[in-house]
């Protein structure tokens, strides 16, 4: 039986971090407001020149040295994002490329959420799927 398995997992957060109260300071809102209807205290932002494959290109990082594979052993990469750098080239030959990983399958998945991928191919042995939240969006941490 052909299966997929989780291996190594990695994450990428901006550096910016906006707080409630930096929110307060440019909108109509309180922590209190927020923190009470949400649970939100502060949010991860995009710096304005940071894309989506920047951050999935470190996290990619971070899922390889976790899983102990190089850029030659993936043979496989699904990007799931509604916010790609562009539409064409799709982002995932972006992130290939950007990964040094030779050719290989390298598709883009449009998803609100997180992309999800069940690889049925006994051919492929070690893919990567890599899925940013929203780039265009803060993102959220308790």
């Amino acid at each position: 039986m052909t299966f997929s398995r989780i291996v190594g997992t990695g994450r990428y957060l901006p550096e910016r971090i906006m707080t409630n109260a930096d929110l307060e300071k440019i909108v109509d809102t309180t922590d209190e407001w927020i923190r009470t209807r949400t649970g939100v205290e502060r949010r991860h932002v995009v710096a304005p020149d940071q894309t989506t494959s920047d951050m999935c290109v470190e996290a990619a990082k971070k899922a390889m040295d976790a899983a102990g594979v190089t850029a030659q052993d993936i043979d496989l990469v699904i990007t799931g994002t509604t916010t790609p750098d562009l539409i064409f080239p799709n982002i995932s030959t972006i992130i290939q490329h950007r990964l040094g990983i030779p050719a290989c399958t390298a598709f883009w998945r449009r998803r609100r959420r997180r992309a999800s991928c069940a690889a049925r191919d006994r051919d492929l042995l070690q893919p990567a799927v890599v899925s940013p939240h929203d780039a265009g969006q803060p993102l959220r941490e308790h």
